[in-house]
């Protein structure tokens, strides 16, 4: 993964989009999430994976540096998981 906690990160808009347009395998909650993030700088605060006996995916958690983004969620932020490190990584770019 490219990413590490305490990066600050924001969301790559445009493969976003993308990924909407080729009914991409990652959650769909993550490609909502993302959405509402736009473009709100955040900051990685874990990272790591969920996994099953025949799938394993990328989860990442953020946490935007504005308060009052619908995604700061009393300060829980967002987890996403995704189902590859190419889409984990072109997901997310460095702020």
């Amino acid at each position: 993964m490219a990413f590490k906690v305490n990066d600050l990160v924001k969301v790559n808009g445009t493969f976003i989009e993308s990924l909407k347009a080729a009914g991409c395998e990652c959650n769909r909650a993550t490609i909502e999430s993302l959405g509402y993030l736009g473009d709100t700088p955040c900051i990685v605060y874990e990272m790591g994976g969920v996994s099953s006996p025949t799938i394993y995916k990328n989860l990442i958690r953020i946490k935007p540096n504005d308060t009052n983004s619908r995604s700061y969620n009393k300060g829980i932020g967002v987890s996403l998981v995704f189902c590859s490190d190419e889409h984990l990584n072109s997901s997310l770019k460095h702020a």
